[in-house]
């Protein structure tokens, strides 16, 4: 496998709780914090958000490439990506991610 592109992400001060994030070319700075849903005080993205986005973002431009490549136009589509936390009693904290899309109303055209 030949890589052909590397992510670098630093994360400082607390984690998920009060830290923050930067890419090392500067395109990404956040703050992150714990969701008021998980008794946070909110207020910022979440790494599960972080990783919904990444995923979905991947998912769609894989989606639009290969429809390309076979000559189909989408006129519209909409990946939505959902990363769940549970509570597992077993385990603790654990973690589930759903992709959801393309959605019916994506509206696909043959060239």
């Amino acid at each position: 496998m030949a890589v052909i592109y590397t992510a670098v992400v630093d994360v400082d001060g607390e984690g998920r709780s009060a830290g923050r994030v930067s890419s090392s070319d500067g395109l990404l700075t956040t703050g992150l914090a714990i969701p008021k849903e998980l008794g946070g005080v909110g207020g910022a993205t979440n790494p599960e958000q972080l990783l919904a986005a990444g995923w979905a973002a991947c998912s769609l431009g894989a989606l639009r490439r290969a429809a390309a490549e076979r000559k189909v136009r989408l006129t519209s589509t909409i990946i939505t990506a959902e990363v769940v936390l549970a509570n597992q009693e077993l385990v603790g904290l654990d973690w589930d991610a759903a992709g959801i899309g393309p959605l019916p109303a994506c509206g696909a055209q043959h060239d």
